[in-house]
């Protein structure tokens, strides 16, 4: 009798641990199949399986087909950027109160840039081999260095330096930080930050339609659209998927851009980290002669870069992973954009739409 107890748990005991392993091996994991589903239901899909906080300011109306299978968040998020043209950015809001981030956020997913508020952001062209692994910002670890300010924005700059994500925050809050925030994951840092000075903070998945209407070279940003902006030391300035657009009104900060970039190679395999090095140097160099040009000599430089076949061709290498997650109309539309800009090249035209390298990552 007991033997048969203890082989009736046992069985149990089995069943349960696979049952939890199961669970494990699967928590945070995404699985869409939606064919011609409105965007919202696919976006509170994707918020339930992935335990994040998405927020648009895309037409949650619009009818979207996708396809995955136990893939991570930012992976659905890369699909679903690239299906609707859009680009979602890893975002921190830090201020006062909650209820003020909440009017911000609104103002975010109604396509406006929030008044009052300072954008920090810093990107930067691809680094490294492209992975079909696509990373989760959320595990950038920031290593706090106390920064020139000790206030909540000289903290916040200092992390946009650091780490793939987006700070938004009112210009006029700046309290004092007494006591600097230990290192580690930058959400864990972000959230003791706000503590520390009894604000409130706010983690989203922020995927946007109308970044380049406000994303200039501001703050801490490196030089978009806004203004006549041109991308600086290899940035980027159109595209979907991840990263894209600067800050929110100031310079362009090139030792932050520079930094960033740094950032980003001290966190790829360290047998890729050479080539990354020589390819920011080369870039550096290319950008340095931009110095002493005029406006419009830096466009006709720009345009030049852009339409050279070696480097069109690297900019379409890297955008056959994003190619692969758009429709089929989509994936036309875009053949037929390529050949014509490969024909303006050739004829030593310049491509149509301005230039700039795509696939940015955060």
């Amino acid at each position: 009798m007991n033997r048969d107890r203890w082989l009736v748990l046992g069985t149990v005991g089995i069943v349960l641990i696979g049952i939890v392993h199961h669970w494990w091996a699967n928590w945070g994991l995404v699985t869409i199949h939606a064919t011609k589903e409105p965007l919202g239901k696919v976006l509170r899909s994707i918020e339930k399986q992935g335990h994040v906080t998405i927020r648009t300011d895309a037409d949650l109306t619009m009818t979207v087909r996708m396809n995955v299978d136990k893939v991570l968040v930012t992976e659905a998020l890369e699909t679903i950027a690239a299906l609707t043209d859009s680009r979602w950015r890893l975002t921190f809001l830090v201020a006062a109160d909650l209820p003020s981030m909440e009017t911000a956020l609104a103002s975010l997913t109604g396509g406006q840039k929030p008044a009052g508020w300072r954008m920090e952001y810093i990107r930067t062209p691809p680094m490294g081999e492209m992975s079909d692994v696509v990373a989760d910002p959320r595990g950038a670890v920031w290593t706090v260095t106390p920064p020139s300010e000790l206030t909540m924005q000289g903290y916040l700059a200092a992390a946009a330096r650091q780490v793939p994500a987006m700070f938004v925050y009112p210009k006029q809050w700046d309290p004092k930080v007494p006591v600097a925030p230990k290192s580690g994951p930058i959400g864990k840092v972000v959230a003791n930050l706000a503590k520390e000075v009894r604000g409130k903070s706010m983690t989203i998945f922020l995927l946007q339609k109308t970044v380049d209407r406000f994303a200039g070279g501001g703050g801490t940003g490196g030089g978009g659209a806004e203004g006549g902006g041109r991308p600086e030391l290899g940035g980027d300035a159109s595209g979907g998927g991840r990263g894209g657009g600067g800050g929110g009104g100031g310079g362009f900060d090139r030792a932050g851009v520079e930094e960033r970039m740094r950032a980003e190679i001290a966190r790829l395999p360290v047998e890729q980290r050479a080539k990354a090095e020589a390819e920011m140097a080369e870039r550096k160099r290319i950008f340095e002669g931009f110095k002493d040009l005029t406006p419009e000599q830096r466009r006709a430089k720009m345009d030049e870069r852009v339409s050279d076949p070696g480097q069109m061709e690297k900019m379409e290498a890297r955008m056959a992973g994003e190619d692969a997650r758009r429709s089929p109309e989509q994936r036309i539309g875009r053949a037929h954009k390529y050949v014509e800009r490969k024909a303006q090249a050739l004829s030593g035209v310049a491509p149509s739409g301005g230039g700039g390298e795509r696939g940015v990552r955060p």
